[in-house]
């Protein structure tokens, strides 16, 4: 049995690495961990009712359900501003934009990739 080609192997398990990295950054990214950091002016896309993502603005910080007093919505939202209209809009439906969860991908791609480099190296 002859042996494996270790350049082949390097490269197989780069772009199995790359793959993986790439997963859980997009997983990530689509989570709701970073909600907490939006603030207003932040760009993020909301889902319509047709299941769209649109892009929109916020224009607040998560809210609540105002604590007992007077509700003006029963979950979570995040104030968001579409055309000239400010609308609550439901936290899971708001997500970062495709550019930015692209970037924190590639962000992950480069950081594997110097991670192997350093490996082999060393």
């Amino acid at each position: 049995m002859s042996a494996r080609d270790p350049l082949v192997e390097f490269v197989e398990r780069g772009r199995a690495a790359e793959a993986a990295a790439g997963q859980a950054v997009s997983e990530a990214w689509q989570s709701q961990d970073w909600v907490g950091s939006v603030q207003a002016g932040t760009a993020v896309e909301v889902r319509t009712a047709t299941g769209e993502w649109i892009e929109a603005v916020a224009d607040s910080a998560i809210e609540g359900t105002h604590d007992g007093r007077r509700r003006i919505h029963d979950f979570p939202v995040i104030w968001i501003r579409i055309n000239d209209a400010r609308l609550p809009w439901p936290v899971p439906d708001v997500r970062r934009p495709e550019r930015d969860r692209r970037t924190g991908e590639l962000a992950a791609e480069i950081a594997e990739r110097s991670a192997e480099l350093n490996e082999r190296l060393t």
